[in-house]
Order: C-alpha cells, then sequence, then structure tokens
C-alpha cells in the first residue's frame, strides 16, 4: 500500500493504474487492490474500465461483500439502476446456493 500511496501523491494516473494493475495480479485474493483502482478509473471518467476492473475482481474474489457492494455502487452512481437489480440478483442467488451446501 505503501507504494499505492506515493503514486497518488507523486505519480500519474498511468503509474498508479500501473502499479494498482500489478499487485492485482499478484495479490488477487487481496480485494483493496481492486477497490481502489476501479474507483481511481471511475473518478478519471473511466467507468466502463471501472466495471471491467470490478468484473475481474469478482472473478478473483466471487464471494466479497466487498467488490459486490462497489459494484453496486458503481451502476448507482452512473444511473445504471437495472443493473443493480442484476448484481443483486446474482448475491441472492449465491447466498442460496451457500446455504443449500450447509445444509
Amino acid at each position: 500500500m505503501q507504494a499505492v500511496d506515493l503514486e497518488k501523491k507523486y505519480g500519474s494516473g498511468a503509474s498508479l493504474d500501473e502499479v494498482l494493475a500489478a499487485a492485482s495480479e499478484r495479490l488477487p485474493r487481496q480485494e483493496i487492490f481492486w477497490l481502489v483502482r476501479a474507483k481511481e478509473k471511475w473518478l478519471a471518467g473511466g467507468v466502463d474500465k471501472a466495471r471491467d476492473i470490478l468484473t475481474q475482481a469478482f472473478a478473483a474474489n466471487p464471494n466479497s461483500e466487498p467488490v459486490w457492494l462497489a459494484a453496486a455502487k458503481l451502476e448507482w452512481e452512473t444511473g445504471e439502476v437495472r443493473t443493480i437489480f442484476c448484481i443483486f440478483y446474482r448475491i441472492h442467488y449465491i447466498i442460496l446456493l451457500l446455504l443449500f451446501l450447509l445444509l
């Protein structure tokens, strides 16, 4: 995280993205790198790229509540309400599947 903080303060958007992409690749289960990278892309106007990053985060962390909530927030903030329902439907399905497997 220190490298990320340094890039945020002194680097460019591209160099920050490179550090976050490398961290996400090396530590795919650490959702913080995915989330920060998606947020930085979104704030820079790259909504579609932020969605792509969160999709990759889903693949690496399929049961991560912070990733699901970040995706829902992105869609809410960009006015894609129909997509939010799809996300929550998937969450509901996963919860039911997990409950079934535990019983």
